[in-house]
């Protein structure tokens, strides 16, 4: 019978081993494994089994093929690194299973046909029947008039006025709008909608929230207060204003994601929002991957943003439908969408970034080093915005076998990665719990792409804060402006904290693109060393070059054969269309031919069918990115028509 004490010692022994054995493997202890001639197999299952405490870099990869080392191994290597790290994060789990997509309408929650609504509301009934606006009210005078109206809404509702007391809400957000102070201006139609009684009263203040929405980002206190209301009792005007912002919040904030899309898809044919409705609803089907039924709702969207001239609307629903297509590997679609997007839109960036993707997986390296050198020449390609860039040239260059400009791009794309993996890093915390202190300002300065997707989110929350702080400098001086800080306070608090949440999101974001291009930079580079890919390119170029010049001399040495046998023009022709239909001829070789007694309508022919002729000069730049059509050193003067048609002439060294 073994003793307890000596199992006990046994298992602190094992636990100790087992401790030991799951530590990450180091450079140097890696390194001893293959310098010990330890085999593929060994060396991978370490890595998969422990993961590394080390960068993989290009140095240590070259060092790795220097010792002996396969290209199928290095492969490996990094593909056991990656998947190591996917384990360590618990990223291994399967996805969710996704609804599939049948392209059928869900049942309508919305009653069918939509009622028409009550008579229209003359916005001026919504404000009280004494009510003159100050003329260009400044900041102190709008908030001394407003902090009155709040006032009086508040003693004219606790008496059970309530059509009054929204009157005078109405009256503080129209005078605090005018003054400028559009996030105020919210906070307090925010509090109409959170105090109506009767219809009339809640479209007073939904039509001041619609209002406001053109300044800043005014989202509802509770969408699902509001979500029930008898469309029937609205006013008609309101129907679809209140159809659109209620689904609209319910889908942003998950309070209704299906009531919302409702809501959203009943909003009618004739409205200004029927465009932007369906794309928001289409981006809610995206985001499980219901293509078909997305791409519909797109396809209208975007003829409804056309024909109401709504081209940023279009512009957007132009990136979707590309981004659709580039899901479902249709890359040449894609590049069709990306390119009809303005360049003078705010997405137009974005699009020529994913555009430059899909045109390399197109099969267009040209045109996707166009796209990359587009941005950068403009400006636009910082590292923060798009970590792969770098990536994407890197393998442009690499698909037309020109490996020292692929080296060099792989390089550069890395020193971006690991400058991005620095900023990124003081950002960890917040990125790995959200309990942790997260400043917005903080990322913002350190990563500014990162607002990208929420612009106008942190925009609006900037400019709360600013008016907050006036307004507390403004209620230490006059009583009774606690009125209307309270509610911009309130409004404050929830921007902030939608914009924190949004960053954070961005950021991790960020840091999963930053591995990834890491990890496939890295792969990159096993395939740029290959030298069996070099030699193979070589051997296509010297067969290439071989067939086309076997038939250029075909012609050019029997078509004169012919003119002696006295053939006709027709025949001449149809001869050489079979005899080299691929052949490629110059201007000199036509020249040669007219000494040789054909006829000259024969010649004419030949030379329609096989000189190349030089179509309109594109746009391009060469792959140092020196231009030669656009000068970039513009003063506010460019082609914006050409910019999404640049592209880099590659001389393709893997042959034609």
């Amino acid at each position: 019978m073994v003793p307890l004490a000596r199992m006990l010692a046994a298992a602190g022994v094992l636990i100790a081993a087992t401790a030991a054995a799951a530590e990450p493997l180091t450079w140097e202890a890696l390194a001893g494994m293959v310098r010990a001639g330890a085999r593929d197999e060994a060396v991978l299952a370490s890595v998969r089994r422990d993961g590394i405490a080390f960068d993989l870099t290009f140095e240590r990869l070259r060092d790795l093929r220097a010792a002996g080392r396969t290209h199928a191994f290095l492969h490996l290597l990094v593909r056991a690194a990656v998947d190591r790290r996917r384990v360590a994060e618990g990223e291994a789990a399967p996805p969710p299973a996704l609804p599939p997509d049948t392209g059928v309408e869900a049942p309508r929650l919305i009653p069918d046909p939509l009622p028409r609504g009550g008579p229209p509301l003359d916005r001026r009934a919504c404000l009280p029947m004494d009510w003159r606006p100050p003329r260009d009210p400044n900041a102190a005078t709008a908030l001394a008039v407003a902090s009155a109206e709040v006032a009086a809404a508040a003693s004219t509702g606790a008496a059970g006025m309530g059509t009054v007391a929204t009157s005078h809400r109405i009256a503080a957000w129209q005078v605090l709008r005018a003054a400028g102070l559009h996030a105020a201006a919210c906070a307090v139609a925010r509090e109409a909608l959170l105090h109506w009684s009767t219809p009339i009263e809640y479209a007073c203040g939904l039509l001041a929230i619609e209002e406001s929405r053109a300044s800043a980002e005014c989202p509802l206190a509770d969408p699902a207060l509001p979500a029930r209301v008898d469309l029937s009792t609205l006013p008609s005007n309101a129907v679809a204003t209140h159809l659109f912002v209620v689904g609209s919040d319910l889908l942003s904030s998950g309070r209704g994601a299906a009531l919302g899309r409702e809501m959203l898809r009943a909003v009618p044919p004739d409205s200004a929002w029927r465009a932007s409705a369906l794309r928001r609803v289409a981006a809610d089907l995206l985001a499980t991957r219901q293509y078909r039924t997305a791409t519909r709702l797109l396809v209208e969207a975007l003829e409804r943003a056309r024909a109401a001239g709504d081209q940023a609307t279009a512009d957007r629903t132009l990136l979707d439908l590309g981004r659709i297509a580039f899901e479902n590997d249709l890359f040449d679609t894609a590049v069709h969408y990306y390119a009809k997007i303005d360049p003078r839109s705010p997405v137009w960036p974005r699009s020529a970034y994913e555009r430059g993707w899909a045109s390399l997986m197109a099969g267009h390296p040209g045109r996707a080093l166009g796209a990359a050198l587009t941005l950068r020449r403009l400006g636009l390609a910082t590292m923060d915005a798009y970590p792969d860039l770098g990536l994407l040239r890197a393998v442009a260059y690499v698909n037309a076998c020109m490996y020292p400009e692929a080296r060099a791009a792989a390089e550069e794309a890395l020193r971006t990665v690991r400058g991005l993996e620095a900023a990124l890093a003081a950002f960890a915390p917040a990125m790995d719990s959200a309990e942790a202190p997260f400043d917005p300002a903080a990322a913002i300065d350190a990563l500014p792409a990162i607002e990208r997707e929420a612009a106008g989110l942190v925009a609006s929350w900037r400019n709360a804060r600013r008016e907050a702080a006036l307004l507390r400098d403004a209620a230490a001086a006059r009583p009774g402006a606690e009125a209307v800080q309270a509610p911009l306070a309130e409004h404050e608090a929830r921007l902030g904290a939608a914009v924190a949440t949004a960053l954070v999101g961005e950021l991790r974001r960020l840091r999963e693109a930053v591995f990834w291009t890491r990890a496939r930079l890295l792969e990159l580079s096993v395939d740029i060393d290959s030298e069996q890919r070099e030699r193979l390119a070589v051997q296509v170029l010297d067969l290439d070059e071989e067939r086309f010049r076997t038939a250029r001399e075909t012609l050019l040495a029997e078509l004169p054969a012919l003119a002696r046998k006295g053939v006709s023009s027709a025949e001449v022709v149809a001869y050489a269309e079979i005899r080299a239909p691929d052949a490629v001829l110059e201007e000199s070789d036509i020249a040669a031919l007219r000494y040789s007694g054909l006829p000259s309508d024969a010649i004419e022919e030949v030379r329609a069918r096989f000189v190349r002729k030089p179509g309109p000069p594109p746009v391009t730049v060469d792959p140092a990115g020196i231009d030669t059509r656009i000068l970039w050193d513009f003063a506010g003067e460019f082609w914006s028509d050409e910019l999404n048609g640049v592209r880099v002439d590659l001389p393709d060294r893997c042959g034609m």
